[in-house]
């Protein structure tokens, strides 16, 4: 009978933990804890992890009366990473969701990534797609698509591929883990690689034997504003990345063997610069300077540095016409960015 109870109890353990990361961002984690707590599949434990927050941020936690909702407060701020490390190193159930508290989770994304890792042993991670939604959390319908719901696999070295030639990122707070692989493997983030030491995991996965999923579904959405982490950081995000990479062997190797991807991957830096100069989201000087630093950290063919220094010119030196260009539809996109 006592055996019996044992086996009831293990069936009835949690699997699954979510870790909320927050700092000063009372006025939207309230909505992001709520899309947590709502998710169609209920057996988890949430914690917030307070990043020693100056506002409101306790009594949001507190408004809710959920068991399963935990509160940790750190004594000092120990930085954005600093926290993410203390998730990955606090989960001792079978999975983790590391989570950001400007977005929100659709109601099946924890049901939908759990089913998946359970059909599916080999993979060792698994994120999703995310549409956006703006400050005042409207949704952009638009980015919000069904998806095919299949699952794309990466191994060995073809999600560095992948990313350097084609961009393919995955979106952190979308990622679930499977614990025993990590914990196996030792792989854990290294926050010298700047803001994107996310996608450097995700590579170092693949690198030590593990399979990266991208599950063609959207179930999070991810908040667009003036405060986000990836637009005050963008320049850093690349420069600290590939700075990391120069000095890994097993990366310097593979970036060495890529100019071709470089180079793309260049281009489509510069898009990105030119389209937020053309939305005056930045002035000529930064444009200028994210330039100079992309150049400084990626190997890119003196044949397409003087093409790109030619366009970036003309644009800053008449931005009336590239911004009317912007304005019909992004025109530059078909010339530039391919």
């Amino acid at each position: 009978m006592r055996g019996e109870t044992r086996m009831q109890e293990k069936e009835a353990e949690k699997i699954l933990d979510v870790f909320l990361l927050t700092y000063n961002r009372a006025d939207y984690l309230k909505e992001s804890i709520q899309s947590v707590l709502s998710q169609s599949y209920q057996d988890f434990e949430l914690t917030v992890l307070d990043n020693c927050s100056t506002d409101e941020t306790e009594e949001v936690v507190r408004s809710f009366n959920d068991e399963r909702l935990h509160y940790v407060r750190h004594s000092k701020n120990i930085g954005a990473w600093g926290n993410i490390c203390y998730a990955y190193e606090r989960s001792e159930k079978k999975y983790f969701v590391i989570f950001h508290d400007d977005d929100i989770m659709l109601e099946d994304f924890l049901k939908t990534e759990l089913e998946a890792m359970e059909k599916n042993p080999d993979i060792s991670i698994i994120s999703c797609k995310s549409g956006t939604m703006d400050k005042n959390s409207k949704v952009d319908v638009s980015t919000v698509k069904p998806g095919s719901g299949q699952i794309s696999r990466y191994c060995g070295h073809q999600l560095f591929e992948a990313y350097i030639n084609k961009r393919t990122y995955i979106g952190f707070p979308t990622i679930m883990y499977r614990a025993e692989f990590m914990r196996k493997k030792q792989i854990r983030f290294s926050p010298e690689a700047g803001p994107s030491a996310d996608i450097l995991f995700c590579m170092d996965v693949e690198r030590f034997g593990g399979v990266v999923a991208i599950l063609d579904r959207y179930l999070t959405c991810y908040r667009k504003h003036s405060g986000q982490d990836s637009q005050l950081s963008r320049r850093e995000m690349v420069y600290k990345l590939f700075f990391y990479m120069k000095k890994n062997p097993y990366y310097e190797t593979k970036l060495k063997k890529n100019r071709t991807g470089q180079g793309k991957y260049y281009k489509k830096l510069i898009y990105n610069e030119l389209c937020l100069f053309a939305s005056e989201k930045i002035g000529r000087k930064e444009l200028w300077e994210d330039k100079k630093a992309y150049e400084e950290v990626l190997d890119v063919p003196k044949g397409i540095k003087v093409a790109v220094s030619i366009i970036v010119g003309a644009c800053s030196g008449f931005p009336f016409v590239l911004r009317l260009f912007y304005r019909k539809g992004k025109i530059i996109k078909k010339k530039f960015a391919q």
